[in-house]
Formats: structure tokens, C-alpha cells, sequence
């Protein structure tokens, strides 16, 4: 009875310790490289030689990278393989910078919630692959009773696979009183602000160019004015879930030239990502107005999904 109560004993132990060393050996197999281009690679090693590495990666399958390209390696165990094999999916974030999109795409039944300030929110849905819509709204707390509330849609075109992007958009709506005084006629500040935009680069490392034309009115008469628009917009991931962002923006509006600059970081985390900088508004009568920003934004359906 001792002897197999102490041969059950031994041979529990055993089998643990061979449990954890056979995960301690899968854990240590895990490699995360970096190669000159910024690009990164998880995955098995399953060699290495003087010139050549070869990775096992899950969705890639075998990748041979050149010596001469990595920058940096490092074994991944722990809460470090955790964090990786169970990132949320970043389409959410690389579909736009502060405010201005890029030409990537969100996931289908993949969308996430942004807010601005407080002040202002929008929420952006992709019913499929390559088109995506949304609505933005700024609650009645700064301008008493009026609220604008817009549209937008935008249409993807991949012109190269992680590389070259092409995408038409529009935005579309009006300023509206909704107090006991409202008056339509009056009040209603209808507007719509077709574009195209080009993005070169991958979802972590981009530059945007955007142009666009803006058409609004102060009543409901045909007579609307016309105001192009160009935008330079990029993003340069400088860490494990860190981005540096820029946003800039030339047009003209009543007679006065304006460029809206913005420099800030991005912060991505399981559950959200968050958005801190400041956007300067600045007019050709000279007068200059920064803001700080600060955006969080909320993935879900298809976007939230842990990878």
C-alpha cells in the first residue's frame, strides 16, 4: 500500500515536471523579430545560420529572413506570449489618425466608438470589407441648443496588399436647433464634403494625401459655396503599442486661408486605444489657437476579436 501510494506520489511529480518543462520549451521556441523596414515577426525559430533565419510563423507559415535585415530578437514567454497571441485586432485604429481617414479598411461587422473631448462622438461600422459608415454628433452643451450631427461613408479600393490604398468618402450633414425656438429656414446649416484619399505605406507605418471639396450654405438656397481642401496625415508605430500621429489640413473659408496642424501618440491596449496631442488652428490674418486633444476609441464586433 506504501509502495504504490509513494509510486503515485513519484509519478504525479513526474508528470508535472515534464508538463512544465514541455510548455517551458514551447514558451522558449517563441521568438519575436524585428527587421530593418520596422517590420516584426513572431513565430517558432527552427533554425539559424550565418545568413539566414527561418521562423515558423501561425498565419504566414515558414518565413526565411536574412541575417543582414534583423535589427534585434528575443525569446517570448509568460505574459509576453499572452499579449501577443491575444491582441485585439488593430483595423480600428489604422482606419484613421486623429480625425482624418486613411484608405485601409475595417473589418466586416468590425467598427469601434470614438470620443473627442468629450464634446464630440462618432461611430464608424463596416458592413463589408470595403465600405464602412458612420455618424458624428457634438451634444448640445457648447452652443445651447444647437447640435451638429453628420454622415459619412467611405469606399476602399486595395491598389497594392498592405502597401498601396486608394478610398473615395463623403461627409454629409447640418448644424440643427432643436430648442423651442427653432426655425428651419434659419437655422439649418446644411453641408457635404466629398474627397479622395491615397495612403502609402502599411497600417502601422503610412502617410496619407487627401483632397476634398467642401459645399455649404448659411439657408436652404441653392447658392452654395465651394472650398477645396488638402490634407497630409501619417502614422509611425515607435513601440510595442506605442504610434506617433500627424494630421495636417489647408483650406480656405470666408476669405481666410487656414491650416490645422495636429502632432501627438497613440496607445493601443487590449480594450481600447487612446489618442494625446494638440491641434493648432492656425489663419492667415495671423491669429493662432491651439487645443489640446485627447480621443478614446472603443473597438467592436469583428474589430474587438482577439487575434
Amino acid at each position: 500500500m506504501k509502495k504504490g501510494l509513494i509510486l503515485l506520489i513519484v509519478f504525479t511529480f513526474s508528470a508535472s515536471f515534464l508538463l512544465a518543462q514541455e510548455r517551458e520549451d514551447k514558451e522558449v521556441q517563441v521568438w519575436m523579430i524585428r527587421t530593418i523596414d520596422g517590420s516584426e515577426f513572431i513565430g517558432k525559430l527552427l533554425s539559424e545560420q550565418d545568413s539566414l533565419l527561418k521562423i515558423d510563423n501561425e498565419i504566414l507559415g515558414i518565413i526565411e529572413l536574412p541575417t543582414s535585415q534583423v535589427i534585434w530578437k528575443r525569446k517570448m514567454k509568460g505574459k509576453d506570449l499572452d499579449f501577443f497571441d491575444r491582441r485585439p485586432r488593430k483595423d480600428a485604429v489604422h482606419t484613421h489618425y486623429f480625425f482624418a481617414p486613411t484608405a485601409y479598411s475595417l473589418k466586416k461587422g468590425g467598427g469601434y466608438v470614438q470620443n473627442t473631448n468629450i464634446i464630440h462622438t462618432q461611430i464608424n461600422f463596416a458592413p463589408t470589407n470595403r465600405l464602412s459608415l458612420g455618424i458624428n454628433i457634438i451634444p448640445m452643451l457648447l452652443w445651447d441648443d444647437l447640435t451638429p450631427i453628420w454622415l459619412n461613408a467611405k469606399y476602399t479600393f486595395p491598389l497594392k496588399e498592405d502597401r498601396l490604398n486608394f478610398a473615395l468618402g463623403i461627409y454629409t450633414g447640418s448644424i440643427f436647433d432643436i430648442g423651442d425656438n427653432y426655425n428651419y429656414l434659419e437655422e439649418h446649416f446644411p453641408f457635404a464634403m466629398p474627397y479622395g484619399a491615397l495612403t502609402f505605406g502599411s497600417r502601422e507605418r503610412n502617410w496619407t494625401i487627401a483632397m476634398g471639396y467642401g459645399r455649404y450654405n448659411t439657408t436652404l438656397d441653392l447658392d452654395f459655396e465651394v472650398t477645396p481642401f488638402f490634407s497630409l496625415s501619417g502614422v509611425y508605430k515607435i513601440g510595442k503599442i506605442s504610434y506617433f500621429l500627424t494630421e495636417n489640413h489647408i483650406g480656405s473659408r470666408w476669405g481666410s486661408t487656414q491650416l490645422v496642424s495636429s502632432l501627438g501618440f497613440r496607445w493601443v491596449a487590449k480594450k481600447f486605444s487612446a489618442d494625446i496631442g494638440a491641434v493648432v488652428f492656425s489663419f492667415s490674418d495671423g491669429e493662432i489657437r491651439p487645443l489640446p486633444l485627447l480621443s478614446l476609441n472603443f473597438p467592436f464586433g469583428a474589430s474587438a476579436r482577439l487575434e
